[in-house]
Parts: structure tokens; C-alpha cells; sequence
């Protein structure tokens, strides 16, 4: 099911991963609209293109010991 335009997102609980800040890392942000992303298309490669990041750097991301929120998302 497609989300409707102009409707709020819905609130998932998810507690993105510490990371060091970076400008072009995954930003709590980043990581929000990845989840986002991957809940609309089921496709992690997909996701990633949609919010410019790898798809190998969601898997690192995802092993970190940190990472419980973002892998259970």
C-alpha cells in the first residue's frame, strides 16, 4: 500500500544509532529517513539510493553493538 501524499508519516519507535557526526554519514536523520524509505519500498538498495548512502554502509551500520533500534526497524 502506497503512502498517501501529504499525509504525517507514522511514528515508528526508533532510537537511531550513536554515530560521530559527520556530514556525510548516517545522521540521526539519515538514518529516520532510511527506515522510512525501506518501509515504503522493502528494498535496502533502493532505501539507500533514496537518502544517498550505501547499501554497504547500512550493513556496517546495522552490526554496530548499538544498532538493536535500526535492526529491529
Amino acid at each position: 500500500m502506497a503512502k498517501q501524499p501529504n499525509q504525517p508519516r507514522p511514528e515508528r519507535d526508533f532510537i537511531p544509532v550513536p554515530t560521530r557526526h559527520r556530514h556525510d554519514g548516517w545522521t540521526p536523520d539519515k538514518q529516520s529517513r532510511f527506515i522510512d524509505a525501506l518501509a515504503e519500498s522493502g528494498c535496502v538498495e533502493e532505501a539507500c539510493a533514496a537518502i544517498g548512502m550505501s547499501k554497504q554502509s547500512a550493513y556496517q551500520l546495522r552490526t554496530r553493538p548499538q544498532a538493536q533500534g535500526f535492526r529491529i526497524a
